[in-house]
Parts: structure tokens; sequence; C-alpha cells
């Protein structure tokens, strides 16, 4: 028998300390209410409940992003309904308008409220948003600047005979357009474009530009022949020294002006200019856009939205007119399908709410089985942790007893020593 180690109270003491240790960690787990406070509880288990965590979290709050798009939805629906409300009145007006019991008078009153009408949609189409995005004119962003072009060759008989060629954006309005023709004419003149020929010939000229009307100077003092191919050119009269012109209403690619020396030791020579589209947007019109939800926990999981553009200049009514029959009467079918594409934007809007109202259902559902899994992983079983703690108390009570008759053991000795 020995006494410097008692060895049998040392084994008993790191019992005890391993059940102490155990009943600690059932009462942190029963406190918390987890199976995994900490790495070393269940290292596997935590890096899977933790990816699970961020996906729950990542779909909750997708969830919201589609209620989100949903309201945004809702809020460009409700606005449509009223545009679709002010079509439905300019038809009725419109065929008002059409019938031949009413004056001229009359008409031009049904033509006013047509007008105010067309202002309350684009105002509505305009001014309609959610949290600062604009919803009904498509969510327009201007595109970058289109270069209106011009070109100068020779054409039939040279050197006589010079073709200026103005290439415009379709919609270009008349004054922009005559402002490009002077721009190139110029540049001709300048030598920029073209040849020593057709600087010649446009040396002779001066023009200028006054909104949409044209104004030409014969500066050789032979005179000069204009003509043009637009039913739209009208000759205003010879004005403080110049010949005016006046474009009325808009140049397409079937319109030409002719302007012709007819004197000089080149007489005959002739520039023509020709009207052309190019079919980049210019600066004033714009790009139709949408908007991207995020719709799951995932990179890629979203859904692009196009937003409508119900603008009366998208929808072709901008320029509706009721104060004739005849115009009344082609209104009718121009309201129709201002109508028609409406019901379109309209449809397309509601089938994106029903597919989102089917994504944040799939997305919550989503959410509540993740979130069973990772409670699997991570919750404790209440009942089981306090089986354990019962049984690891009962241990330590036990351990604290037998190591009380483990410090008598050496007292035996002194029986010995008697």
């Amino acid at each position: 028998m020995i006494i410097s180690h008692n060895l049998t109270a040392l084994n008993t003491m790191n019992k005890l300390k391993q059940k102490d240790l155990a009943v600690s960690k059932s009462l942190g787990k029963l406190s918390s209410g987890l199976r995994i406070n900490g790495a070393s509880d269940d290292a596997a288990g935590l890096a899977i409940s933790e990816k699970m965590r961020g996906q729950i979290r990542g779909l909750n709050q997708a969830s919201r992003n589609i209620q989100d798009g949903i309201s945004l939805i809702q809020v460009a629906d409700g606005a449509m309904q009223e545009i679709h409300s002010m079509l439905q009145r300019m038809n009725e007006l419109a065929v008002q308008a059409s019938n031949g019991t009413y004056s001229g008078s009359d008409r031009l009153n049904i033509q006013s409220e047509v007008e105010q009408l067309i202002e309350e949609i684009d105002e509505i189409a305009g001014n309609t948003g959610f949290n600062g995005i604009k919803l009904l004119n498509g969510n327009n962003e201007k595109t970058e600047k289109t270069e209106k072009t011009g070109s100068v060759v020779s054409v039939n008989n040279p050197p006589n005979n010079k073709l200026i060629t103005i290439s415009s954006p379709v919609g270009t309005s008349v004054s922009e357009i005559l402002n490009n023709l002077l721009t190139v004419f110029n540049e001709a003149k300048n030598g920029q474009v073209g040849d020593s020929d057709s600087k010649r010939v446009s040396s002779k000229f001066t023009l200028s530009i006054n909104n949409d009307e044209l104004s030409i100077v014969c500066d050789t003092g032979d005179g000069f022949l204009l003509s043009g191919g637009s039913p739209n050119l009208f000759y205003q009269g010879y004005i403080g020294g110049s010949y005016k012109y006046k474009f009325t209403e808009f140049i397409n690619e079937n319109d030409f002006i002719n302007i012709m020396d007819i004197g000089g030791a080149n007489g005959g020579d002739t520039l023509k200019f020709n009207f052309s589209s190019i079919s980049k947007e210019p600066e004033e019109q714009k790009e139709q856009k949408g908007l991207t939800l995020q719709i799951g926990a995932n990179s890629g999981e979203t859904l692009n939205i196009k937003l409508p553009n119900v603008t009366t200049s998208a929808i072709g009514i901008s320029s509706i007119d009721v104060s004739t029959i005849p115009n009344a009467e082609s209104s009718l079918s121009s309201i129709s399908a201002a109508i028609d594409k409406v019901s379109a934007e309209r449809a397309r809007m509601g089938a994106y709410q029903n597919r989102l109202e089917h994504s944040r259902n799939n997305v919550v559902t989503y959410a509540e089985n993740l979130t069973a899994a990772e409670s699997r992983i991570r919750d404790v079983d209440m009942a089981k942790e306090m089986m354990e703690l019962m049984k690891n108390q009962i241990f330590t009570q036990a351990g604290q007893a037998m190591l009380l008759q483990t410090n008598t053991q050496p007292q035996a000795i002194l029986q010995l020593l008697k």
C-alpha cells in the first residue's frame, strides 16, 4: 500500500470531471435550445446548417422581393386601368363626332375633350412610378446620340449635276432635317465633302433655315430654278432678297429639292437634295428598358420584367383629331388599336403577377422545408437532452460519494503503525 499517490482517488476525480463537463454541455444545450453551440459539438453539422441558414434567409428576402414586385405590377395595372377608361371615352367621342348631326363647332368642343384626355394619358404614363421607378413610359432612358449624316456625289452628267443626300433618323422633325441639310450644304460649299465641282456648284447659292422655312439666295446673279418632289413644299415669296420655301408637314424619302443655276458659264449646274432615313434612334427617342427582380436565393434566379410603354405616342393616339367627320372616322381604328395595345400590356403584366405569386408560394414552401431540415441538424431534442442531464447529474453525485470513500483508504495505513 502507498500513500504518496492515491491512484483510486485520482481515477475517481477524473471521471467526476468528465461528468461535470457533460452536465455543463447539457445545461448549455438546454438553455440555448441548440444541439450545436460551437464547432466542436458537430463540425460537419455546423457547416451544413450554416449553409442552410444562408439559404433560408435568402429565400425569406426573395419572398419580400417578390411581394414588392407584385405591388409594383399592381400599381402599373391600376394606372393602365384608368388609361383604358379614357381610351373608351375617346372612342365614344370619336363615334359621336362621326355623326352628321353635329356642327363644326360641336366637333371642336368634342376635340377639346379628346385633347384633354390625351394630355391626361401622357400625364399618367409619365408620372406613375414605384419607389422612383417610372412604370408606364417603358422606363425610358436616352440612347447615345445618333449622328445625322450627309453625302455629296455626282449624278447624271458630271460635273454639272450634284446630288446631296441627307440621312436622318426616322421621325426627325422638318426643322431638324433642314438644319442637317444646311450643315451638309455648307460643308460642300467649304470643300469639306464632295469634290471641287460640288464646291463650285454650291458656292453659287446661300441657304438659311428658320424652323421649317428654307431661304435661298443665288449669289451669282444668274438666277435659278427650284423644284421639289414633296407635295408639302410651298413657295412663300421673294422676301428680303431671298426666295423662301416652307415645308408645312414632314419630309420623307420620296421628297427631293432641285436647285438649278440657269445662267452663266456653267449654266445648268444643279444641286439635288435627296432625303433618306437611317435605322438608329435619334437622341430624342428613347430605348425601352425594364427591371430585374431577384426571386431566389441564388445567383441567376431572376425575373426580367419589361415595363409597358403606354404614352400616347407609343400607342398611336398622340395626334387624334375628331374635328371633321373623315378624321373622326379614321381615328376610330387608331383608338381601337390603342385599346388593344393597352390590353396586351395589362395582360402581360397580369401574367407576370401570376407567375410571381406562384414563385412566392414556392419560395415560402422551400424556406419552410429548409428550416425544418436545419432544425433537425441544429436544434436540440429537449426530452433527450433532459435525460442526458439527469443521467450525468446522477453520475456526478455518485462520483462525489466515491471520491469521499477513496480519500478514507489511506487511513488504513494507520492500523499497520499501531
